[in-house]
């Protein structure tokens, strides 16, 4: 039995003599069993032969053995029952030691800066996550999943960086401003297009860093869009149609301009703000719960102006989009970011992105 006043460790020292009892009691037993085996044969020889005085002393011997065995065998039974109670408090103090641990372990983890990690130390971390126990409670086991996810988006950072920077030029420039999770090579690109891009995701960049991730290419996409973006990802796509040619999307663009198409005051350069403008709604949607629609009806209800009043007081675009509330967002945020004189809309609607962000301590 456990002793009064005695700790977990000296149990578990006693138990390692346990063991070693455990495995002399063994021993003890089976020579034990044959002796008494030997002296039932030898009883039952006496008997045959007709000596009743060997007969009795080998019953005898037969009958103290047989008592001798029993006894050791509850004896056993008594150590084996003490064993189990120590084990299971040895369970237990092993338990108690493995939360604090893992609290320890969660802790350390939700204090590190990536940033200040390298390559191999950032993977390092991650087989530490991945070697936790999965006992932990469902708010630590999602900060977890998505502790991996950061990780993988640094670890892509870094090995963007090093891609950017044997390329060197506007391409370095652009993945090293951006933080880029993928590589965005612009290299092939004419040199007034390199410029153009670099300049629009700097100017965005600089007030909202917040939306440093992403990547931007150049493909063949459907229709006369300009350009699109994956919102979740912030991958910007430049529709070739348009960007192999910047003087032709310049005097597309001013007309779609004077047709109200887009807003007063924005020109070919907002089409990439247009574009970031998505990630951002997409940022603070995600970190506040802020959608679109929200934005937008809050807007309109400050200025009292109906929805269908955007088309006068922002452009004509929002309202015969797919999405209005979104493309809502990403018009005032062109108009509010590039205009030099942003009308009454555009500046309400930058006050009220920008409480957003800092009553949610975002900026």
């Amino acid at each position: 039995m456990i002793k009064d006043g005695e700790d977990i460790e000296d149990a578990m020292h006693r138990q390692g003599y346990y063991k070693k009892r455990q495995a002399k009691d063994e021993k003890t037993l089976k020579e034990l069993e044959k002796e008494k085996d030997n002296a039932f044969l030898e009883a039952m020889k006496a008997k045959k032969e007709g000596n009743k005085e060997k007969q009795k002393e080998f019953t005898d011997l037969f009958h103290k053995l047989k008592e001798k065995i029993a006894n050791l065998n509850k004896e056993k039974s008594v150590d084996k029952k003490e064993e189990k109670i120590t084990k299971n408090l040895n369970k237990k103090q092993k338990l108690k030691e493995k939360f604090i641990d893992l609290k320890d372990e969660i802790d350390y983890l939700k204090n590190i800066e990536l940033k200040a990690l390298n390559k191999n130390e950032l993977k390092e971390l991650k087989n530490r996550i991945e070697n936790i126990d999965s006992n932990i409670t469902f708010e630590d086991s999602k900060y977890l999943t998505f502790k991996k996810f950061d990780i993988d988006k640094q670890i892509n950072r870094i090995e963007t960086k090093e891609q950017a920077d044997k390329i060197g030029g506007y391409t370095k420039k652009l993945n090293d401003l951006c933080e880029f999770v993928a590589l965005a090579d612009i290299s092939s690109y004419p040199k007034d297009l390199q410029k153009h891009i670099y300049d629009n995701y700097k100017k965005v960049y600089i007030k909202y860093p917040q939306i440093k991730y992403g990547t931007l290419k150049k493909a063949d996409l459907k229709g006369d869009t300009y350009a699109n973006n994956f919102a979740i990802g912030n991958i910007v796509t430049l529709n070739s149609k348009w960007y192999d040619d910047l003087p032709k999307l310049k005097k597309q663009y001013e007309q779609d301009v004077s047709k109200n198409w887009h807003p007063q005051g924005t020109n070919y350069n907002s089409i990439i703000t247009h574009e970031l403008g998505h990630a951002l709604l997409e940022y603070i949607t995600m970190n506040t719960g802020y959608t679109g629609t929200a934005i937008r009806n809050k807007i309109c209800n400050k200025l009292k102006i109906n929805k269908k009043d955007i088309d006068t007081y922002l452009s004509r675009y929002p309202n015969n989009s797919k999405d209005p509330p979104h493309e809502f967002f990403a018009e005032a945020f062109a108009e509010y970011m590039d205009s030099p004189n942003p009308r009454p809309l555009a500046v309400e609607f930058g006050k009220e992105i920008n409480r957003i962000l800092t009553d949610f301590k975002l900026n």
